[in-house]
């Protein structure tokens, strides 16, 4: 369960908390939770304290769950039915306090930065952005304020410690981004400089790379929120963003959707490939053209032509030395073969 919206749902009037908060919605939630093979208590607590709107439910479940939209709809349906009911007309009212929302968003930046963007899908994320970017024109003090926030958090995102001025620290935010400041500055925080800091800093050379990339996250954000809006001049509006989206991942998920609906059986390949085949033959009058053609697509190469490329790549291996790089590289297309 997450403690962050957990934190957030107590606070909650009692009329709504009563809601979920009792022995006959928990057995409800059971039930769903083994339909669905879910963990739905931290998404119902995340749908009652607002920050994720029952009208983007269905995309929630698409994006982060992989569900197809059928079974995202039917997801949802069951939550307002069996769940939410009561409190419908709650969930549905838009709030638009401007004071609540800069106490939340400081909230996060405080405590849970990265627990909310492990949690958020990039649709609620680029929401997010959109309220940072709005409160960052209308607000007095709110970047100061934040900035802070950051350099107080105590959110730990890697698993080793750091040392600062000769002390043993937690790995947490604040840590790391005052380690940042210490040995790059405060007046610079561009992708060079985050880039020399990751590759020649003691304490990031200590983190794995998945941890490099948590902090380099982390780093794009407190540049993106200091220096805010003059590193935004060459950047179309509407891609403005304070927390960096994960473009990579969201292209991954794209075509992981893309290839349940659009899924080919092995046969379809291989008879795509035969007639792509006969398409390039045409073109060619030579015969062993034709044969590499065919070769190269359908893979039929023979087991003759193997073995001779197997030798030439082992004779290459013993010009470089056991472990370099260069001897690894021709291994792997060793194996290939």
């Amino acid at each position: 369960m997450n403690q962050y919206y957990y934190q957030q749902f107590k606070k909650l009037p009692w009329e709504i908390k009563s809601v979920i908060d009792n022995n006959e919605t928990k057995e409800e939630i059971k039930k769903l939770e083994e339909k669905y093979d879910l963990d739905f208590l931290s998404i119902i607590f995340m749908i009652v304290v607002k920050d994720l709107l029952l009208d983007d439910l269905q995309d929630y479940f698409v994006d982060k769950y992989n569900k197809n939209n059928q079974e995202a709809l039917n997801i949802k349906n069951d939550l307002e039915k069996y769940i939410f009911e009561p409190i419908l007309d709650y969930l549905y009212e838009n709030d638009l306090d401007k004071d609540k929302e800069i106490k939340k968003i400081r909230l996060v930046f405080k405590e849970n930065l990265f627990e909310i963007i492990d949690l958020y899908t990039d649709k609620q994320l680029k929401r997010l952005n959109a309220k940072i970017i709005s409160l960052l024109w209308g607000s007095d003090n709110f970047q100061d304020n934040l900035l802070r926030d950051l350099l107080d958090n105590e959110e730990k995102i890697t698993s080793q410690k750091i040392t600062i001025n000769n002390k043993t620290e937690a790995p947490a935010i604040g840590n790391w981004l005052g380690n940042f400041i210490k040995e790059m500055g405060s007046s610079k925080a561009d992708s060079l400089t985050i880039s020399k800091y990751l590759t020649h800093s003691d304490n990031a050379g200590k983190i794995s790379e998945a941890e490099k990339e948590k902090l380099k996250q982390l780093l794009s954000i407190y540049s993106n929120l200091k220096f805010f809006p003059i590193n935004m001049n060459d950047v179309p509006v509407e891609n403005w963003e304070i927390i960096p989206i994960k473009k990579e991942e969201k292209m991954k998920k794209a075509r992981l959707a893309e290839d349940k609906t659009t899924k080919i059986t092995p046969q379809e390949r291989q008879q795509y490939k035969q007639e792509k085949v006969e398409k390039l033959k045409t073109e060619f009058s030579d015969e062993l053209e034709k044969k590499a053609i065919e070769e190269e697509i359908l893979g039929n190469v023979q087991d003759e032509n193997i073995q001779i490329r197997k030798k030439e790549l082992q004779e290459m291996m013993k010009q470089y030395k056991i472990g370099s790089l260069e001897r690894r590289a021709v291994e792997e297309e060793v194996e290939k073969l």
